[in-house]
């Protein structure tokens, strides 16, 4: 049943990322690729007054996003990936846009193909705490927010120290449709925030 108010929220499941996303890699400040892993976690969420998001995607002008074959033998993926390369913006042109506008991207579904965004993180901002799920996870009665029962599904990020300008961020989309994601930092001045993606995947 559809939610029709905050009330029926609560009582809507949790959604497993893994039904939309597979092989989450984020590079660290020091350009290390590190891989996302699967968990239920104890803190998507707390009792605390969160901030506007320290995270967006970098400018297209700066570096675009784009997808890459898997395989490096696949050859019609390789074409597939070239072509949509060159005939697809996944995310905005227009570096000016509100940052509700910014967070929508566009993504091709496959195990085959990788999915590549630049992220910039905004005002010097670093972090050590980072997972992405189902925005709508937020909402539900899994959440316990501040609480020491792991419910939630995520992907979180090994610690390590994250920041700086155009790190990409690497997924694989295993159905087609449109989603809305959140990815949840934990920023070095210890301030939660939450960068709303609306995605759309083709």
């Amino acid at each position: 049943m559809n939610p029709q108010s905050w009330n029926d929220l609560v009582l809507q499941p949790t959604m497993d990322p893994r039904s939309l996303i597979a092989n989450p890699v984020l590079v660290d400040s020091g350009a290390t690729s590190r891989d996302g892993s699967f968990l239920r976690s104890v803190n998507w969420l707390q009792s605390v007054t969160w901030v506007a998001p320290v995270i967006k995607f970098t400018p297209s002008a700066t570096m675009a996003a784009y997808i890459m074959a898997n395989n490096p033998q696949d050859f019609d993926s390789i074409e597939a990936a070239n072509l949509w390369n060159t005939t697809h913006a996944m995310t905005s042109i227009n570096p000016q846009l509100p940052l509700v506008s910014e967070g929508l991207i566009f993504g091709k579904a496959g195990s085959n193909f990788n999915n590549n965004y630049p992220i910039d993180f905004i005002g010097g901002a670093t972090s050590t705490d980072i997972q992405i799920s189902f925005r709508d996870n937020s909402f539900t009665g899994g959440d316990f927010t501040s609480g020491g029962t792991p419910t939630i599904p995520v992907f979180a990020f090994p610690s390590a120290t994250y920041g700086g300008t155009s790190k990409l961020l690497t997924m694989t989309f295993l159905q087609t449709g449109r989603f809305s994601l959140g990815i949840r930092v934990v920023d070095n001045s210890g301030n939660y925030s939450m960068f709303p993606i609306e995605l759309i995947v083709l």
